[in-house]
């Protein structure tokens, strides 16, 4: 089962096992220390929330990358 957005994916990969992965865009200005110091914030956020979510991997990218078409989910393709 998995459920999906342009930014969120998440999914039960077995009963007691939840992924989730986030494609996370920064500004331009953003320093890689500060997008870093973000990323963990985040993480640790999602985990103080759900601790339910045991794996979450986030790409971290700038306003100006796009992510390859194959690469962006969408109902169709999940």
């Amino acid at each position: 089962m998995a459920k999906s957005n342009r930014a969120v994916r998440a999914a039960i990969v077995c009963p007691d096992t939840v992924l989730l992965t986030l494609d996370v865009r920064f500004r331009g200005d953003v320093s890689a220390a500060g997008a870093e110091a973000a990323v963990l914030r985040l993480e640790k956020a999602i985990r103080d929330e759900h601790p339910e979510i045991q794996h979450i991997f986030i790409e971290a990218r700038s306003l100006g990358t796009r992510a390859p078409a194959s690469d962006q989910p969408t109902l169709d393709n999940q």
